[in-house]
């Protein structure tokens, strides 16, 4: 392995972990491990418990050049320590432009600070729930949620106000019901993601939606008018930003 910075080595694969660094990583909305570029050093061990490990020698390196100093590390306990975190099941995008999807993550990755971690408070089955979570009726609540006034119209949204978007309870959802989404998902899942105004041609992003349209009670009408707002949203953001 070696890193930016100009360390050389083989670190043991148990120290190195999968991380999303950038949104951009995400093609699909099933998290490839061959799509992630990097790997974070997590390492809770002392130096004494490291002995004779390219870990210990990683560690010593990053001391030689000061990193140990720097203010993000300097208070730790073990400064190369970023703690236990909890690897969560989905992810968000906090900063989306013409792609709106919401991560599943199938690869056990952590995450960088770009993304945000969804945590469910409930049992539920992680592949609904991601359906769920990437219908376009959720869209609308990003783009009306969302504030539009950063560079090349990126749509900012704080983490509390991800925290008070709604969301369809799963538990609502009947078999048959369930088993239609599912279907949908096992198609849209491994896909590239396409920006909005061409994803939601999609047949597969269409079958999906029309579980969740179901479920909601949306008439024919309706349903054609959320497709139409999330589209005139995305663009108005995007050509207001190219304008500017």
């Amino acid at each position: 392995m070696r890193n930016g910075a100009g360390w050389e080595g083989e670190i043991e694969e148990e120290f190195l972990k999968p991380v999303i660094k950038s949104p951009r990583e995400c093609r699909s909305i099933l998290i490839k491990p061959e799509d992630l570029r990097y790997k974070i050093f997590m390492c809770h061990r002392d130096k004494a418990d490291l002995k004779g490990t390219a870990a210990l020698e990683y560690i010593r390196w990053g001391e030689a050049q000061g990193y140990h100093e720097r203010p993000s590390c300097k208070g730790r306990p073990r400064w190369w320590d970023v703690g236990v975190r909890e690897v969560a099941p989905l992810s968000f995008n906090k900063g989306p432009w013409d792609r709106h999807f919401i991560p599943v993550n199938m690869a056990n990755a952590f995450t960088d600070q770009q993304v945000y971690i969804i945590l469910p408070r409930l049992q539920v089955d992680i592949l609904i729930l991601g359906a769920v979570a990437n219908s376009t009726t959720w869209w609308g609540f990003l783009e009306t949620t969302g504030r539009a006034n950063f560079g090349e119209g990126i749509l900012w949204i704080a983490v509390y106000e991800a925290a008070q978007m709604p969301l369809l309870n799963p538990e609502v959802i009947t078999p048959e019901e369930r088993e239609r989404l599912l279907s949908a998902f096992a198609s849209l899942g491994p896909r590239d993601v396409l920006p909005v105004v061409d994803e939601i041609h999609q047949p597969d992003r269409r079958a999906l939606d029309e579980v969740v349209f179901d479920v909601l009670g949306l008439t024919a009408g309706e349903r054609e008018a959320v497709y139409e707002a999330v589209v005139n949203l995305v663009r108005a953001r995007l050509e207001k930003a190219r304008s500017v």
